[in-house]
């Protein structure tokens, strides 16, 4: 019996899809993050900032020819942005991170756990123990 995952695994036969100068998906996800960053005033407000980075994202792995919006496996990346003004203080998780706070009423810790997401890779990684058995410990071939 063969069985088979929605999510993509690695190997030296299958090796991850590359973007431009070599970098993986999470990697130019990270890299748009950032240069989104770079090129953003400090009075734009945190929601423009993310649906800006959000679009150039989208729009980098339309590039190459790979859309989530159809399903595609894409890359991405975990993280957490700050926006600090005269009124309040924004944090914004997003994936599998976590930031620790400590204001006047102590200590508080944040999470960007994503409970859906834990569980659909925990399916997977069990599918993947299947197939690894099936192929007798062989990597490249499971």
């Amino acid at each position: 019996m063969k069985l088979t995952s929605a999510v993509s695994y690695y190997s030296p036969s299958h090796p991850p899809m590359k973007y431009a100068n070599g970098l993986t998906g999470g990697q130019a996800v990270a890299l748009e993050f950032c240069l989104v960053g770079l090129q953003t005033s400090a009075s734009v407000s945190i929601e423009d900032f993310l649906f800006c980075v959000s679009e150039r994202i989208l729009s980098l792995h339309k590039t190459h020819g790979r859309n989530p919006l159809e399903g595609h496996d894409v890359g991405g990346a975990s993280f957490i942005v700050c926006q600090i003004n005269q009124e309040k203080i924004t944090l914004v998780l997003g994936g599998d991170c976590f930031a620790l706070v400590k204001n006047e009423e102590g200590l508080s810790f944040l999470t960007g756990f994503d409970e859906a997401a834990f569980m659909a890779e925990d399916k997977d990684n069990c599918v993947f123990a299947q197939c690894l058995k099936e192929a007798e410990g062989n990597k490249g071939h499971a």
